[in-house]
């Protein structure tokens, strides 16, 4: 619903920054709406502003309208390999754990084949070579032809079929676990960790208070990653939440800054899946500004904390935001 259709705005001029901007400092001057609240074109700019230090030397806030979440969020470029799949529920300490357990029962029934023959039944000279495959006979739930007599014999069985039970058991449920339930793996958890593998692209929204951050920051990594990722692709930079989802989709290795309510939202516009690093999370503050020491402010904030007190505020926001959160 257009703000100029409504009654109380009937007379009220709305206008449309031509750079399609929210406002960030460039070459010392404002550009978006900001440059048109702070050189007085407008007295109030109705969108969901972060608030930042630059900005606050140029403009006035409202009282905040809701608290929001930003996570970086990654295209999903991981490959799963079919026949990797059989052997990637168990680490490959365990499989060697399994291959020595099995090889050191094997050795054991050939010491003792060979220091007492007559307490193992296997006859002759079989047992010392066909010990490996009566261990393994074990694991694989195979029953034997020939069972030891030797009680020490049997209660090493045993512990090896106990041994095979368990491990099967997990086996099968992190298999079936692994084939329902895919998990995405990338080789960062964060900002720094992407920085240091050197081959994928980070950006943020053109000309958005989140570009203003990493361009003014005085953390290490963040300067690099605006020095690496951002300013040398600044005209390049998606203007939308929802260019930059398609963006995800449509490039490999590719991460973006984005609201986390936004993104669930337009997921059902877009054909792919996309991960968030729970790692990078950037709480940030949505208002509206209006020009310095605005006349407007204080009555605009009394009948916002009405509608807030009210619930007004959070109606509109379940009815107008993305249900699919």
């Amino acid at each position: 619903m257009k703000l100029s259709s409504l009654q109380p705005f009937i007379g009220t001029y709305f206008k449309v920054p031509t750079d399609m901007a929210w406002g960030t400092l460039e070459n010392g001057s404002w550009n978006g709406m900001v440059k048109m609240v702070h050189s007085n074109q407008v007295d109030i700019a109705i969108s969901e502003f972060t608030m930042t230090k630059n900005r606050l030397n140029v403009v006035d806030y409202t009282m905040p309208l809701l608290f929001k979440r930003i996570f970086v969020r990654a295209s999903n470029d991981a490959k799963y390999s079919e026949w990797g799949n059989f052997v990637a529920p168990f680490s490959s300490s365990l499989w060697l754990a399994l291959g020595v357990y099995i090889v050191g029962i094997s050795a054991y029934f050939r010491a003792l084949h060979a220091i007492r023959m007559h307490v193992c039944a296997i006859p002759g000279r079989s047992c010392p070579y066909k010990s490996v495959f009566h261990v393994l006979g074990t694991f694989c739930q195979q029953g034997q032809g020939i069972t030891p007599r030797s009680s020490s014999c049997r209660i090493v069985l045993l512990f090896t079929l106990l041994t095979a039970v368990l491990t099967l058991s997990t086996y099968s449920a992190s298999f079936i676990s692994n084939l329902s339930i895919p998990n995405s793996k990338f080789p960062y958890d964060n900002l720094e960790q992407m920085l240091n593998q050197g081959n994928y692209t980070f950006a943020v929204l053109r000309r958005s208070a989140e570009y203003d951050q990493f361009e003014t920051s005085k953390v290490r990594f963040l300067k690099d990653v605006y020095r690496t990722h951002l300013a040398p692709h600044k005209e390049d930079l998606p203007t939308t939440d929802l260019s930059a989802i398609q963006r995800l989709c449509q490039r490999d290795k590719y991460s973006v800054l984005v609201s986390m309510d936004l993104a669930e939202g337009l997921m059902d516009q877009v054909g792919c899946n996309i991960v968030p690093l729970a790692k990078e999370i950037f709480p940030a503050t949505l208002t509206m500004i209006v020009s310095k020491s605005s006349p407007y402010l204080g009555i605009i904030n009394y009948y916002l904390s009405k509608l807030r007190d009210s619930g007004i505020l959070q109606r509109l926001r379940t009815i107008s935001w993305p249900q699919k959160i």
